[in-house]
This record gives C-alpha cells, sequence and structure tokens, in this order.
C-alpha cells in the first residue's frame, strides 16, 4: 500500500491559512475584508515577495491595500513580533510528522 501523500499548491495553501487562522490574532469581519483576506493577502506578500500594494491588486476580490493595511497596523503591533515569531515557529513544527523529524534531511540544493 502507498501511504505517500501528493502534495498540492491549494493543499500547502489551505493547510498554512488554517494554521494562521488557528495562531495569528487577525479578525476581521466588514463587508469588504475578512480574516481569510488578510491570511491571503499575508501568505502572498511572504511567498511571492511583492509588496502589499502588488498583491492586492494582482488578486482579483481583494481588499484595497490601504484596506488590509489598516487591518494589519491596528492588530499587529512591532512589540509582539518575538512573541508572534515564537508562536508561529511553533504551529509550524507541531506539523512536521515524526517520521520526518527523525533524521537530517536535505530540503534546498546547497548554493554554489
Amino acid at each position: 500500500m502507498n501511504d505517500t501523500l501528493r502534495l498540492t499548491d491549494q493543499k500547502v495553501l489551505n493547510q498554512a491559512q488554517s494554521l494562521l487562522k488557528e495562531h495569528l490574532p487577525l479578525k476581521a469581519d466588514g463587508a469588504g475584508c475578512t480574516t481569510d483576506d488578510l491570511l491571503k493577502v499575508l501568505l502572498a506578500v511572504a511567498t511571492n515577495t511583492g509588496t502589499l500594494e502588488s498583491v492586492c491588486t494582482d488578486l482579483v476580490g481583494n481588499p484595497e491595500a490601504e484596506t488590509i493595511r489598516t487591518y494589519f497596523n491596528e492588530q499587529l503591533q512591532v512589540e509582539d513580533l518575538p512573541d508572534l515569531e515564537r508562536r508561529l515557529n511553533a504551529a509550524w513544527t507541531a506539523n512536521i510528522p515524526p517520521r520526518v523529524k527523525s533524521r537530517a534531511r536535505e530540503v534546498a540544493p546547497n548554493a554554489a
């Protein structure tokens, strides 16, 4: 029996959004912006190394960048970032199966 799971972009995105929703104190329930919008934009900025403006422009149906920025500024404080980083790192690593953690693995080729 082959129990290897197949990763897809959508599965990774869904898992990342679920973890962020559980561990980040971001909330939005306005008519034009939801918590899922905040998480989607945050992940897009983080993974594409784009700007908030470019992500909001590129992703159809997203709220305006200024709306997203307002929610982030209200809810994410600089002094809380070290604690948020620790919590998120713990969340990401908690989902790594024990069989993966059992030995060292190469995850990226060495840059020469």
